[in-house]
């Protein structure tokens, strides 16, 4: 199975541990937060891994190398010029194209059950399907209006 793991941003919020290294590379338990992530979608059976790379992408690449450490195989994507999160994901289109694909952020930390929302989305052939939390105040990251039947 297939996945897009987005890691451009530079952490602005979290200045000053960004200065020198990416998101996706602070470390969690001493790892960077990057291979936590790789491991538990490799061990989901996402192998098949697509990496958006921008800020600092170099430290991404070291972290996590060809994939093989994870049993996955890594392809990096270079982001020239800043293109934003879809923009990002369009930019790795031809590595994506032929199957369903799981997008998820390079810093992200979760216990959604990917591979079960990743089934959901198949078997109800949806043409997106986007993974949802509740939180107090979403003026950083906007509002998803959705309908009884949790459609947007």
């Amino acid at each position: 199975m297939k996945v897009c793991i987005m890691c451009g941003g530079e952490g602005t919020r979290l200045r000053p541990l960004t200065f020198e290294r990416p998101k996706p590379c602070i470390p969690i338990a001493g790892i960077p937060s990057i291979q936590h992530l790789v491991v538990h979608l490799a061990n989901l059976g996402f192998t098949d891994i697509v990496i958006t790379l921008g800020y600092l992408g170099d430290r991404i690449r070291e972290a996590l190398g060809d994939g093989s450490l994870y049993s996955a195989e890594i392809t990096y994507v270079e982001e020239k010029t800043k293109l934003g999160t879809a923009g990002s994901v369009k930019n790795a289109q031809e590595y994506l194209d032929g199957m369903p694909f799981l997008v998820v952020g390079g810093d992200h930390v979760t216990d959604i059950n990917l591979l079960e929302f990743y089934r959901e989305h198949n078997k109800n052939g949806a043409i997106t399907s986007i993974g949802l939390i509740g939180i107090d105040d979403p003026s950083e990251y906007g509002i998803a209006e959705i309908d009884a039947t949790f459609t947007i």
